[in-house]
């Protein structure tokens, strides 16, 4: 059997720990990506932690694409999401688009991948989608912003 970069036996289990609990492919697009900021979609998962908040189905966004999931969820400092809007209960469920980078912490000796929010951008970067055109025009901004264009 092979092992993985976490010294443990690959297989379903590992590959669902590698994906959703170390986030290996957030990792990866920080080592492809750098510092380069990346649209992310996620639906927010209203609960009582008042410290955080939880978005799960994380995609990188392509417009007009569907992405594939790179992770299961990620968690996101309230105190930050309350700087760019508010979300409540009444949001559970709804997907959210957010601007960040790819980075990285150390939780019980473990590298585990994690997103950090893009707040040094001049474009939005925290929004709720909507039935509207408003999602993409921001996310059309957010990219215009990121490549420089």
């Amino acid at each position: 059997m092979n092992a993985d970069h976490h010294g443990q036996t690959l297989g379903t289990d590992m590959e669902k720990m590698g994906k959703n609990y170390y986030r290996d492919e957030v990792v990866a697009l920080r080592l492809s990506l750098g510092e380069t900021p990346v649209i992310f979609t996620g639906r927010y998962k209203h609960s009582s932690n008042d410290a955080w908040a939880v978005f799960t189905t994380i995609r990188p966004y392509t417009p007009g694409q569907r992405s594939p999931t790179i992770c299961n969820h990620v968690n996101i400092r309230r105190r930050t999401i309350d700087r760019y809007l508010q979300v409540s209960e009444l949001d559970h469920n709804h997907k959210f688009y957010f601007v960040g980078r790819s980075s990285t912490y150390v939780h019980h000796g473990e590298e585990r991948g994690c997103i950090e929010i893009a707040s040094d951008l001049a474009c939005p970067v925290f929004w709720k989608a909507t039935p509207s055109e408003r999602s993409d025009a921001y996310a059309r901004a957010a990219a215009t912003t990121i490549i420089g264009l």
